[in-house]
């Protein structure tokens, strides 16, 4: 019986053991792969952080294009507008000139139709006639125009009220 309780003493012993190592070999593994997966959180976290330093980044860049954008539209507009003054300028300039031309040559005294190389009268008028359907194209289309301009009319619309200005 000794040696019956002897040996189940060695065998419960060397299960013992064994057991021990087992539980000590998963134990291993348990940490490894524990450690593994501390690693790959930390991965995880290093790219989660690297991704949100691009997204700060890209919206960065997206709020200096918007700035740049803003700036450029600005810019065009401006140069819109002076361009824009300085054609209304011009074009009322020009406008005043062959008004005041216009006026001028409408001022000029008839020669008498008795005179040599002098104007006669029913040409006399028909030449007014003629001046005054003039001038009041030429005020309609400057009144058109400056209304047109000042509105800030497009190209087609500056090119319509031209055409028919020369249509007339």
């Amino acid at each position: 019986m000794e040696e019956n309780t002897a040996a189940i003493a060695s065998l419960i012993s060397k299960a013992i053991i064994n057991l021990g190592q087992g539980i000590t070999g998963k134990l291993s593994e348990i940490r490894g792969e524990m450690v593994a997966n501390f690693q790959e959180i930390s991965n995880l976290r290093t790219e989660i952080d690297n991704f949100r330093n691009n997204l700060n980044a890209l919206d960065k860049d997206i709020e200096n294009f918007r700035h740049e954008f803003t700036r450029l539209q600005d810019n065009v507009k401006n140069s819109i507008q002076l361009s824009s003054q300085q054609i209304t300028s011009q074009v009322s300039s020009q406008i005043n000139s062959l008004q005041s031309q216009i006026s001028q040559l409408a001022s000029r005294p008839v020669a008498s139709s008795s005179s040599s190389g002098g104007v006669n009268t029913d040409d006399y008028n028909n030449l007014v006639k003629k001046n005054n359907k003039r001038s009041e194209v030429v005020s309609n289309f400057t009144r058109k125009m400056n209304s047109c301009l000042s509105s800030s009319g497009n190209g087609q619309q500056i090119s319509k009220i031209v055409q028919e200005f020369i249509d007339e």
